[in-house]
């Protein structure tokens, strides 16, 4: 189960269920429903995913697009006995907006002393973020609806930074390197 929204559930009566593979045979299926519910309770929506038997799902992950992974294992009838493959399904939630990424630009980059970020996409306020390697903020900066910003980079050392750009609801972030 992930989270109260989504459960992974593993089903055995085939008989009630109307989506099943045509010209499948029965006792060489596993079918796992895919359940999302609203903070009610109520059904949002449900997917059914039929495996062979020497597949099964363990763990539901969502993703950084809202996305989810399903993953288990395979057994590998050519291997030795009890040796596994790792099986991962990629599986689409129809409630979630695609995720499109804020297009960015640095140029310069490599820079010396400064470079020019540019934003590609119309936005009201958003927030710059310079991050070092460790992760540690360097410097925060507001922005409100600009589309080409300069980045201050003196007195920082000559290596790789981040930049992170939050506008709007969306993030995006881009590898620029100090000389």
């Amino acid at each position: 189960m992930l989270g109260a929204n989504i459960q992974l559930m593993p089903q055995t009566n085939f008989k009630s269920i109307k989506s099943m593979p045509r010209g499948k045979n029965l006792h060489y299926l596993h079918n796992f429903l895919i359940i999302k519910i609203n903070k009610e309770g109520k059904i949002k929506w449900k997917k059914n995913i039929f495996l062979p038997l020497k597949e099964n799902l363990s763990r539901i992950i969502k993703l950084k697009n809202g996305d989810y992974l399903l993953a288990g294992t395979q057994i590998n009838a050519k291997s030795r006995k009890g040796d596994s493959n790792f099986l991962l399904i990629k599986l689409k939630d129809p409630d979630m907006a695609p995720y499109i990424p804020i297009p960015l630009e640095a140029i310069p980059n490599p820079a010396h002393d400064f470079t020019q970020l540019i934003i590609n996409k119309n936005y009201t306020k958003g927030i710059i973020r310079v991050i070092d390697l460790e992760g540690k903020v360097i410097n925060e900066t507001k922005i409100y609806g600009e589309t080409i910003v300069p980045i201050d980079l003196k007195g920082l050392l000559p290596s790789i930074y981040i930049i992170e750009v939050t506008a709007d609801t969306q993030k995006n972030s881009i590898k620029i390197i100090k000389n």
